[in-house]
């Protein structure tokens, strides 16, 4: 069985950053808000880098270096994301993100 921050990777190198990044900000069916109110500071500040970086992945792929974006530098945080996956993900609930992968019977023959 894999750990939650493997599942996470998993997920991501298969496509799914969207829908873990939409689980990570409220917009989700999969998302647990409760998890969100109850994130210490320290919690929370990973849980918004590993967002930036998502958000990095989805627009940019794996791109290593800062990118120009309308007058602003944005930058992937593969530091803060492995942080955010070390701490345990603070953000995501390890149910949830079982219902996120069993709602997609592809997902749950690959893992």
């Amino acid at each position: 069985m894999l750990a939650v921050g493997e599942k996470i990777e998993w997920l991501v190198d298969h496509g799914f950053a969207t829908e873990l990044l939409h689980m990570l900000i409220g917009e989700s069916d999969y998302a647990d808000q409760d998890a969100f109110e109850r994130l210490d500071i320290h919690s929370s500040l990973l849980r918004g880098m590993a967002i930036q970086h998502l958000e990095f992945l989805i627009d940019h792929g794996n791109r290593t270096d800062a990118v120009a974006v309308n007058g602003r530098i944005v930058s992937p945080y593969p530091e803060y994301f492995a942080a955010w996956k070390l701490a345990g993900c603070p953000g995501i609930s390890l149910v949830q993100l079982d219902r996120l992968i069993a709602g997609k019977p592809a997902l749950v023959r690959s893992l």
